[in-house]
This record gives C-alpha cells, sequence and structure tokens, in this order.
C-alpha cells in the first residue's frame, strides 16, 4: 500500500516564500538551503500563487490559516452539477454484493466528463470522515439482525397478587437499516427470548441470515471466540428459520452498536411516553410499546431523511429470507442425555426406556408438547408420554408393539417420517407428511393411498406412516393393491367375504 503523501511543514513554507520573494533565490538554491527536493519547492510556490494569498504574509496569520489558503481544494472546473451523490453511494453500499469500485464504474458511464476514480475514492472517503470519529461498518441488507435485552424494563401491577412485576425488555435491530422491534417479556429466560425472536420474524414479515445476540445464557450457554455453545433450544429455531446465531465477543458493546444505540433511543422514546401509565397486565403492556414502536420506526431518521421503516423495505426486506410454511413447534431440548445399563434415561426427573441396543450411549430427546421424540446418531429410535417429574419409570411396550409392526407387514422399525427425502420426483412436501403425525385422520377413519413410478420408495413411505400409526397404539395393514383384490376374490369364492369385511374394520389405518 503506498504511504500518504506528507504535507511540507508552514514553517518550510514561510522560509521558502521568503528565500523566493524577499532573497531572490532559484528554486535550486531554496531546495539545498533547506535540504529538501526542488520539486517541493515549486510544488509549495505554484500553490501559493494559486491561492488567494499575497506577499508579505501577515506576522500574526496563524499556521492554520496559511495551510487552509495553500492546501486548499481546487475549484472543480464545470464539474459542480456531476459530483456523485455520497448519500445514495452510502445506501447502495448497503446492499449485498455492492462495492464502491462498481458504483465507480456505473458514474463514469454515465458522466464520462466526471471525476477520475483516485478523485471519485477522494470525494466519498471525505464524506465519511464527517460520519463518525471511529471506523463504520457498513452493514449489507438483509443479512444481520442485532438483539439483545434492555439493562431497564417496564413494570405491571399483576392485581391477582397484588404487587407490582418487572419485565425484561427485548430489542431486535436490522443492522442495514436500524429497523427494530421491541416487547416486553415476563421474564429472559430461553423460553421467552427464542418467543420474542418468533415475534419478531413475524413483525418483519422475514428472516435475516444471521442473529446477532449478546452472551446471556439464554443464547449461548458456553461462550468461547472459536466454538461458543449454542443454546439448545436457540439452535432449533436457528435451524427451523434456515439462519445462524453469531454471538459478539464477550464485554464487546461494539460488536452491535445497532441495537446498543436503539435500546438507548426507545428507553427515552417509549419509556418517557409510558412514565405516567399504570398497566395491569403483560399483554396491555405490550399493546402500549407496540403503538409507540410505530410512531418509532416511522420517524424520519435525521442523516438518511428517511424513517427505519422506509429504509427496511428499501435495503433489507428484498434480500432477506422468507418465513417458514410451516410455524416453529415449541421445543425443550436436551442433547447428550447417556442411557444408563438398564436402557432408560433421565428427562426432567424422570425415566424413559430407549431400545437396548443404544444402552451407555448418548441421545439428543426433544419435547413437543407432551411428546417426548428421543434421536440418536441423528436417527429416530423412540417416542413417549411426558410423564411428571416423579422419578418413576416408563417402559415402553416392546411386546405389543413388536406384535402390531409384525401384524402389519413392517420391517422391524426401520422407516421414519422425519427420514423421507422430499425429492421433486416424489411430487409432495414435508408439509404434505407432517398431516400425519396428528391423530385427526386416524380417528376420522382416514386410509391412505400412494400410488407412483418405480422407485419412488412408496413402499417406505408407506412404512414410515405406519410405524408412526403403530407407536400411538393404532393397529395398522400394509398390503398392495393387486394383493387386497386377490383376497377379497378369495374371500368371495369361500363364502368368507363377510367374515374379511370385519377383520378389515378393525384395521384403523390400511
Amino acid at each position: 500500500m503506498a504511504k500518504k503523501k506528507k504535507r511540507t511543514a508552514m514553517r518550510k513554507i514561510r522560509e521558502i516564500l521568503r528565500l523566493h520573494f524577499d532573497s531572490k533565490l532559484s528554486n535550486r538554491q531554496i531546495a539545498d538551503a533547506l535540504q529538501m527536493s526542488k520539486t517541493n519547492v515549486y510544488n509549495s510556490l505554484s500553490r501559493f500563487k494559486e491561492s488567494e494569498l499575497t506577499w508579505p504574509i501577515p506576522e500574526d496569520m496563524p499556521d492554520t490559516e496559511l495551510q487552509e489558503g495553500i492546501y486548499s481544494e481546487k475549484p472543480l472546473k464545470g464539474k459542480e452539477d456531476i459530483l456523485p451523490d455520497v448519500q445514495y453511494i452510502q445506501e447502495e453500499l448497503t446492499r449485498p454484493h455492492m462495492t464502491l469500485e462498481l458504483l465507480w464504474k456505473e458514474y463514469a458511464q454515465d458522466n464520462p466528463e466526471g471525476l477520475s476514480r483516485s478523485s471519485f475514492y477522494r470525494h466519498y472517503q471525505k464524506y465519511r470522515k464527517g460520519l463518525s470519529i471511529s471506523m463504520k461498518v457498513i452493514h449489507k441488507g438483509g443479512k444481520k439482525v442485532f438483539v439483545d435485552y434492555s439493562g431497564d424494563g417496564l413494570r405491571y401491577f399483576n392485581r391477582e397478587e397484588g404487587k407490582w412485576e418487572e419485565t425484561g425488555f427485548f430489542v431486535g435491530s436490522w443492522g442495514a437499516s436500524s429497523h427494530t422491534y421491541a416487547e416486553c417479556t415476563a421474564s429472559q429466560s430461553g423460553q421467552d427470548w427464542v418467543k420474542s425472536h418468533i415475534r419478531a420474524v413475524e413483525y418483519f414479515g422475514c428472516v435475516p441470515k444471521a442473529f446477532v445476540p449478546d452472551n446471556l445464557k439464554s443464547a449461548v450457554t458456553k461462550a468461547n471466540f472459536y466454538e461458543p455453545e449454542i443454546n439448545a433450544l436457540y439452535g432449533k429455531f436457528a435451524q427451523h428459520y434456515d439462519t445462524v446465531i453469531l454471538p459478539a465477543r464477550v464485554r464487546k458493546p461494539r460488536d452491535k452498536p445497532v441495537v446498543e444505540s436503539n435500546i438507548l433511543h426507545l428507553q427515552r422514546f417509549i419509556f418517557g411516553r409510558l412514565r405516567n401509565h399504570t398497566f395491569f397486565s403483560l399483554a396491555e403492556l405490550n399493546q402500549a410499546v407496540w403503538e409507540a414502536l410505530e410512531l418509532y420506526n416511522d420517524r424520519p431518521m435525521q442523516q438518511y431523511k428517511k424513517s427505519r421503516k422506509e429504509r427496511f423495505k428499501l435495503i433489507d426486506k428484498p434480500y432477506a429470507l422468507p418465513l417458514p410454511t410451516s410455524p416453529f413447534q415449541f421445543t425443550q431440548v436436551k442433547y447428550d442425555v447417556r442411557a444408563a445399563p438398564n436402557y432408560h434415561i433421565e428427562f426432567d426427573k424422570h425415566y424413559y426406556s430407549v431400545p437396548h441396543e443404544i444402552a451407555r450411549e448418548c441421545v439428543d430427546v426433544y419435547q413437543i408438547n407432551n411428546i417426548l421424540e428421543i434421536y440418536h446418531d441423528g436417527n429416530h429410535v423412540c417416542r413417549h408420554k411426558k410423564e411428571p417429574p416423579n422419578y418413576r419409570y416408563t417402559a415402553r411396550n416392546n411386546r405389543r408393539l413388536s406384535r402390531m409392526i409384525g401384524r402389519a407387514n413392517f420391517k422391524p422399525e426401520q422407516a421414519c417420517i422425519e427420514n423421507i427425502h422430499y425429492d421433486l420426483s416424489r411430487g409432495f412436501a414435508k408439509t404434505d407428511m407432517m398431516q400425519f403425525k396428528s391423530k385427526t385422520w386416524i380417528e376420522n377413519s382416514h386410509h391412505v393411498i400412494i400410488t407412483g413410478p418405480t422407485g419412488t420408495g412408496k413402499t417406505y413411505i408407506a412404512e414410515a406412516i405406519g410405524l408412526y400409526a403403530c407407536k400411538m397404539g393404532y393397529p395398522v395393514r400394509k398390503i398392495r393393491y393387486k394383493r387386497l383384490f386377490e383376497e377379497i376374490q378369495a374371500a368371495k369364492g369361500t363364502g368368507g367375504y363377510l367374515n374379511y369385511l370385519r377383520k378389515l374394520q378393525k384395521i384403523k389405518v390400511l
């Protein structure tokens, strides 16, 4: 990188001018006398002649005034009307994949007589110097949302308890547009933390490519510069929304200045407005917060002359990720739970059995509503109903389940709905299969017919749906069309057609 040329000191400039005008020395003689290059002497005299200064210089003229006169920017002859719009440049640089080089090429194409590349860069850098003393980070649109809790919060009066309830104040801000979501929460627990994120992305109508939280326990279980350990529930949230968690460094608030600044502004904007109001529920308090939040996001920003909402629609939302089609199923997650030698695991002060083949190995447990889903090496191995925390044992009824699987003509627990691949050739989406994880279609006496070309995995899909129904305690039978018609014809031929229909009626899932 080339070094920036250093300006000549003002005391030497004064000496150059004295030797030139009073002593009538040549440029070479002045250079030898002051031990500097002849080119430097020539440039200094040229700048003085082009300036509005005259010799002799007043003795009381300060060096700063002399420097401004000699090193003042030269007026652009005929180019005042084609100077680049620095605010437009700053705004365009927030878009993904946009560079200053590309903006200069577009400018040069539209203005052939305009600034050169180096002058274009200097013109923009001069503008940036006036923005902030510290280095300014240019955030790309749609990329990051910075999230944190405020140190101060609001409160409401709980009439049932007869006391004041303090709340946490959650804030999430987009890096590029500064568009903000805020709400009060009952606590700062992991569940409230994730619920706030869910309401935030629903408010925005899109999902950022990354969330940048602080290192609170609800977000980061173990802070580490290289490999931070993300809270399990927070990690599942990120997987569902196809985003990533990028924790800030410990005790480095400048890693997330957008949300830190908005927290301060919201405290003054919202807290001040609500200081004389009394609320009697969390919902009532949040309603007032959201009404004030709309005014905050609609207010024009002093620097950009546009509101946060306008900038969000322009530079963040077009490049953000869409919301998933299915809502996030709120789960409680526990990783690396080791199965005891008696092939039971402990979850929330209760013991649940797992297949004996994975005794002494680790499994992952997911609680979805009142159902526990247990996975080993990424494969679903069993399911239990959530029991109360009483330190008792819940064992799987293996004999009954094995008998039902055998009658259904399934292979021993190989297929699983969660492991189905949704290729385009199969012609169905994940949302189509998730409906089979509900009991409604079985209780309404619906059955399943699977059609499709050879090699698309019809048998695997049938066994996945059937095994899921078996584990919920419903009798299931899998049979091919051809085989079904053969059995019906045989029953009619032997006079046992009615008995055959009675047997089919006992099967809940065909």
